[in-house]
């Protein structure tokens, strides 16, 4: 055996006392303890940390919340009598776009449904999606809320993209119709 083997030989060594040690000390008879005087409640505890005193400014450090769940308001339709219902436009309206965004659709399909601008949008992406392999749109919930009469606002999610984009527009009436006079993909 060489100088160097010699020298990397395995060694056993005794494991380490993990035991703490046994104490038999006697066990001390515990004095009588003198009875408290009683001790004020405190007013206001949170938890285990009390925060009941004033930031400097003199605000109370704990405000208490005042949040409440508000029901979705009601969607407004117009007076006009010739529209067609604005739930019903607007879940067409927002597949139609979601089509067209997968490529499923064509833009000139909607042309007359939008204002040229927002035409142009709709062209530019559906551009895009003519690049990209198709696949079926599909929507979660569609969101209508309307800040006056004769306008509403449609939110809703399509996925069938590479990934799920957000998709916003705004239809107003105009002319016994329904007219998307903005949009936003995000």
């Amino acid at each position: 055996m060489s100088v160097a083997a010699a020298a990397y030989r395995l060694r056993r060594l005794p494991a380490p006392a993990t035991e703490p040690p046994y104490d038999e000390s006697p066990v001390l008879p515990v004095a009588p303890v003198a009875p408290v005087a009683p001790v004020a409640p405190v007013t206001a505890v949170q938890g285990t940390l009390a925060l009941t005193f004033t930031l400097p400014s003199g605000v109370p450090a704990a405000p208490t919340p005042v949040l409440r769940v508000l029901a979705e308001p009601p969607v407004e339709d117009p007076d006009d009598d010739t529209l067609p219902p604005l739930r019903c436009w607007a879940d067409t309206l927002a597949m139609a776009i979601a089509q067209i965004l997968t490529g499923e659709r064509t833009p000139g399909q909607f042309r007359q449904w939008t204002l040229p601008e927002v035409f142009d949008v709709l062209a530019r992406h559906a551009a895009l999606a003519a690049a990209r392999p198709r696949r079926r749109a599909a929507l979660r919930a569609v969101r209508i809320c309307s800040p006056a009469a004769g306008i509403a606002e449609v939110t809703t999610v399509v996925h069938g993209l590479t990934r799920p984009k957000a998709l916003a527009f705004r239809l107003e009436s105009r002319r016994s119709r329904w007219l998307c006079t903005a949009l936003e993909v995000g």
